[in-house]
């Protein structure tokens, strides 16, 4: 059943261009988020309103924690260290793009990565122009100093979740309209990757995700002003309505993980006012507390 399970408020005004990426930091009590366009790192402490932003100086598809005082950010070209503080960066691993620049420009970006409950970052990337150039993304597992290929022929590759008892993993190709599922063994690799969710166009594209305490997920659509809640078995089981049309992703958030934070973005939706901004609501159902890198 696809009742409507919420409306999301105001988190933070800030207007994104591509928001992304939200991550909820137990350590300070801040969700960050990026703008992959901007480029930006932003975040807002939860109770306090607090906020803060940081020029990483390259398109930046994710942010993550790590078990250190360092960030790992997933920028246009590799995977890099980052200093929240200061906001330097450090390349660890290259992208082995599928293309090269073109007259001086990238082609290709890193998109949204996600940390597995092994420890180990998961990263994937797209084209700046994914209809002239479908298939030429893929998924990567970066472990210490390496990047090994998960998926290919990957166009844009966005949400990624476990199970609470991390023995499947979800994965979303956006220009598929569905969300994956594979198996994961005990050293945390995936394999008898499988249609899990077809979702129908007509509600939106699925980005990024988040898995509650119950196994659900909750998936963004891009173009579907909603966040889609699906059931363990891939059922419709209720949405979250946005004001904004381009939903991008979401984080459990809190001491209790009970507040959904959601982003969005302002591409295609420039003349909508709540389009890029942030925001929050309150979940019956607890989420599950992220991973963190080692780094």
């Amino acid at each position: 059943m696809d009742e409507i399970l919420g409306t999301g408020t105001l988190f933070d005004e800030r207007k994104n261009q591509l928001g992304e990426g939200p991550v909820w930091d137990d350590q300070t009590g801040r969700v960050y988020w990026v703008d992959i366009l901007a480029p930006a790192v932003r975040w807002r402490h939860l109770t306090t309103g607090e906020t803060g932003e940081l020029d990483v100086g390259n398109h930046v598809g994710a942010i993550l924690p790590t078990t250190s005082n360092d960030w790992i950010a997933c920028l246009a070209d590799g995977v890099y260290r980052l200093e929240m503080d200061s906001g330097a960066t450090t390349l660890l691993s290259r992208y082995p793009h599928a293309l090269g620049p073109l007259n001086g420009e990238a082609q290709m970006r890193a998109n949204d990565a996600k940390v597995s409950p092994h420890g180990v970052v998961y990263t994937g990337t797209m084209p700046y122009d994914p209809d002239a150039h479908p298939g030429s993304a893929a998924l990567y597992r970066w472990n210490s100093d390496t990047l090994e290929t998960v998926f290919d022929g990957v166009t844009i590759s966005n949400g990624i979740g476990w199970s609470p008892d991390g023995r499947l993993a979800y994965y979303v190709d956006t220009v598929t309209s569905r969300i994956d599922v594979s198996d994961v063994d005990a050293s945390g690799h995936w394999s008898n990757r499988r249609p899990f969710a077809q979702i129908s166009p007509d509600i939106g594209f699925p980005d990024g995700l988040a898995v509650d305490s119950e196994g659900y997920l909750w998936v963004a659509l891009w173009s579907g002003h909603r966040v889609q809640r699906l059931s363990p078995d891939g059922s419709m089981a209720g949405h979250i309505q946005l004001p904004a049309r381009q939903v991008t992703s979401c984080v459990f958030a809190g001491d209790d993980l009970r507040t959904l934070v959601i982003t969005s973005s302002r591409v295609e939706d420039e003349d909508n006012p709540a389009a890029g901004a942030t925001y929050s609501v309150p979940v019956d159902v607890p989420g599950l507390l992220a991973s963190r890198a080692q780094l």
